[in-house]
């Protein structure tokens, strides 16, 4: 089903698309993808928090990921933006002919063209399934009582995703006697996504905060 957005390069645009990711963490499908790509280089700056909540957020971590691994992500191709409707359906004008032998071609040339579509995303695929990251994460609780080793360390490793490695874990002194849980991971880029890693850890009662300290590819 394909999606249609208006441009965020407007108030209306920008206030369609906070309503529109009100319940969605990304443009398109549970991942990132190049939906995501398309309209965040439509905006040209921090979306205005207070206004556009739901931008905002989106926008601050499709920012975190580098150029480069934008460019890795599934392409999609049933989002686009309203006014590209109209410019979609002149250029299909352009293959409007009534010869049968033409329209035959024209089917083998489409048909030919998503063979090789379908082809190349294969390939893009598995190359991504290849394309890891460590990640260095840190914890803080609420209580400087609560216990790190004992009970939050076991919860968040206890979280599961495809994609998602749990390695090694230690504590971080604060200040004043209070420690926070530091923890590795190694995740695979393209099926494990930071934000709703660290969205999972936060749900525990005990912990006040979660923060990706370190990204490094690998």
């Amino acid at each position: 089903m394909s999606i249609i957005l208006e441009k965020p390069t407007s108030p209306k645009g920008l206030t369609e698309l906070n309503n529109y990711l009100a319940d969605k963490s990304y443009i398109k499908l549970y991942t990132p993808t190049s939906a995501d790509v398309l309209v965040f280089d439509e905006i040209k700056e921090n979306p205005n928090a207070t206004k556009y909540p739901h931008v905002a957020r989106w926008y601050k971590h499709i920012a975190f990921f580098p150029v480069e691994v934008r460019e890795k992500w599934e392409i999609v191709k049933d989002v686009k933006f309203a006014e590209e409707e109209e410019e979609e359906d002149s250029d299909l004008d352009l293959f409007g002919s009534d010869d049968e032998e033409d329209e035959e071609e024209k089917e083998k040339m489409r048909q030919e063209m998503e063979k090789l579509k379908a082809e190349k995303l294969k390939k893009m695929e598995e190359k991504e399934k290849k394309n890891k990251s460590r990640l260095v994460m840190d914890i803080a609780p609420y209580d400087d009582q609560t216990d790190l080793m004992g009970v939050i360390d076991p919860y968040v490793r206890s979280i599961k995703m495809e994609g998602l490695l749990w390695g090694s874990s230690a504590l971080e002194d604060i200040a004043f006697g209070a420690k926070k849980l530091r923890i590795t991971a190694v995740i695979v880029d393209a099926l494990v996504s930071t934000y709703a890693l660290e969205e999972a850890i936060c749900e525990h009662d005990d912990i006040q905060s979660c923060d990706t300290v370190s990204f490094n590819k690998l």
